[in-house]
């Protein structure tokens, strides 16, 4: 077998953030975090900004963050695949069609995957601090053709524990204390560090603040395209989505990526293997504003595609 293609795609589903949107629009994302152990607690806030409405901007970011790499970062996938049409659409637009942000309860409303091939087989429970991969093999191999769209349906609670270390002190090692993300969730540390893993839940685009039942990303860099992504229930068909965000029905994330360029199957494709990887994006590592870590929380992971003859 020969890999003839790769997509790859940051699938930013996850958010963790209190108050903010994790689908953040492409000019203020937040940047990946230098290597842990090689800033001071005044460089992150240079780079990072802190956070903080009107401060300014750091000189890689403005939202007092970075992107880290868990030492866990545990999800389950109950299935993924690729479609002919969008499998998430609206009753009723109230928005432009490449809109990010203002949306209603009409928008991205409905979940629909009778227009998708599930390429794979089974629920899958792991923890991708190390890396994971899917082989369709074990699902149903699409026909050949053009496919719009790729989807995967997961679960909306995380295990994460994850470190941070700052230079300051001879070496501050900032790390998860067993509290979700929302508040002060860390503990700090001069020797060696045991980070304690937490759980979190995601029940709204939008952290702590209102209900947001969607959130968009518009990609210009690697694989460019559209990520929609809605959360839902646990319906045994097809999820619903759940526009009051309701925290008792939601159980499911769904995603779709919409590539400007489609996937092509060709009747010599004899795989589709996706891999996934947090590394510098799996652990959102938030400063206090005033050079020390304040909370470390979930991040999004990335996806590749990889198209096997």
């Amino acid at each position: 077998m020969k890999t003839i293609k790769s997509i790859t795609a940051s699938l930013a589903l996850l958010s963790g953030l209190l108050g903010s949107n994790i689908l953040l629009p492409e000019d203020i994302k937040a940047a990946e975090c230098q290597a842990s152990g090689t800033i001071s607690g005044a460089d992150f806030v240079s780079r990072y900004g802190t956070g903080a409405p009107g401060d300014p901007a750091g000189s890689e970011s403005g939202e007092g963050m970075c992107y880290g790499t868990p030492s866990k970062y545990e999800i389950s996938i109950y299935e993924m695949g690729v479609c002919t049409s969008a499998p998430i659409t609206s009753s009723f637009s109230t928005v432009a069609a490449n809109a990010i942000s203002g949306f209603g309860t009409t928008d991205y409303d409905s979940v629909d995957t009778s227009v998708c091939t599930k390429t794979t087989s089974g629920t899958w429970t792991g923890d991708l601090s190390g890396g994971a991969s899917f082989n369709m093999g074990t699902g149903t191999k699409p026909a050949a053709g053009t496919y719009t769209h790729a989807y995967i349906i997961l679960g909306n609670t995380f295990g994460l524990k994850g470190s941070y270390k700052l230079t300051d002190g001879g070496g501050t090692t900032y790390y998860s204390n067993g509290v979700s993300s929302g508040s002060t969730n860390v503990d700090n540390t001069t020797g060696t560090a045991t980070p304690v893993a937490f759980t979190e839940t995601l029940t709204s685009f939008n952290g702590g603040g209102s209900c947001e039942h969607v959130g968009r990303e518009q990609f210009t860099t690697g694989t460019p395209g559209f990520l929609t992504a809605v959360v839902a229930d646990s319906t045994a068909t097809t999820p619903a989505v759940a526009k009051t965000c309701s925290s008792g029905s939601i159980s499911r994330l769904v995603g779709m990526f919409e590539p400007d360029t489609p996937i092509t199957i060709s009747d010599s494709t004899t795989g589709l293997k996706v891999t996934f990887t947090v590394t510098s994006s799996g652990m959102s590592v938030i400063g206090n504003g005033a050079g020390a870590i304040n909370q470390v929380g979930s991040g999004p992971f990335r996806t590749k595609f990889d198209i096997i003859e």
